[in-house]
C-alpha cells in the first residue's frame, strides 16, 4: 500500500492564462514564498482570487482574446525609509520584482531615511524614483503658490542629484486627491498621481 499526503495540484494555465504560465524556476520561487496552512483563508487565496478577477476582466475587455500587460500589480513605498532599502528591496530583487519609491526630497539622508546613493542603487536596479513633495506638505491646506514652490524645489533637488524629472507622484496624507484645484496644479509637473 502506498499513501500519499500533502499533494497539491496547480493548474497554471487556468490560473495565469495560456501563454502566461511561469517557468519552472519561476513557479519554484512562487512556491517557496507560499506558507501552506489548513483551516483558514490565506492571503494567497485572496491574491489568487484578485488575479483571477483581473484576468477575467481583461478577457471581457479584449472580446475573448487575452491581452496581458505587465505589471498586474505595483509595489510602491513612500518616504524613502531606510528599512524599505534594507528589507523590501532585497526581498523583491530576489524575486525579480521592481518597485517605486516616492521621495520627500528635503528628507533624503535624514535619520532612518535613504540617502541619494541608496536611491541611485534602486534606480540602477530598475526601480522608479517618484516624487512625494519637497517638504511633505498637505496640499489641501496649501496655497497654489506654496504647492508650486514645493514642487519646483523638489523636482530641482532630484535633478541636482542626477535623477530625471519625476513623472509619478504620491499625495502626502492623501490630501488633494478630491480637489480639482490641486489636480490642475500638479498636472503641470507630473504625468500620474496616486493616493
Amino acid at each position: 500500500e502506498t499513501v500519499f499526503e500533502n499533494i497539491f495540484l496547480y493548474d497554471l494555465t487556468s490560473f495565469f492564462g495560456r501563454g502566461n504560465e511561469p517557468t519552472t524556476e519561476g513557479f519554484r520561487l512562487m512556491l517557496e514564498s507560499i506558507e501552506v496552512k489548513k483551516g483558514k483563508t490565506e492571503l494567497k487565496e485572496t491574491q489568487k482570487a484578485l488575479t483571477q478577477l483581473t484576468f477575467s476582466e481583461m478577457r471581457k475587455k479584449s472580446e475573448g482574446t487575452t491581452i496581458l500587460k505587465r505589471p498586474l500589480a505595483v509595489v510602491s513605498v513612500d518616504d524613502q525609509w531606510l528599512s524599505d532599502y534594507e528589507k523590501a528591496f532585497p526581498f523583491l530583487q530576489m524575486r525579480g520584482i521592481k518597485g517605486t519609491v516616492y521621495v520627500v526630497t528635503s528628507r533624503v539622508g535624514d535619520t532612518g531615511k535613504m540617502d541619494w546613493s541608496h536611491l541611485r542603487e534602486l534606480k540602477i536596479a530598475g526601480w522608479d524614483i517618484g516624487f512625494h513633495t519637497h517638504n511633505h506638505i498637505n496640499l489641501d491646506q496649501s496655497t497654489d503658490d506654496e504647492i508650486r514652490q514645493d514642487f519646483e524645489a523638489g523636482i530641482q533637488t532630484m535633478i541636482d542629484h542626477g535623477f530625471p524629472k519625476p513623472r509619478h507622484y504620491a499625495y502626502p496624507f492623501g490630501s488633494g486627491t478630491d480637489s480639482d484645484r490641486v489636480k490642475n496644479i500638479i498636472s503641470d509637473y507630473v504625468k500620474t498621481a496616486r493616493n
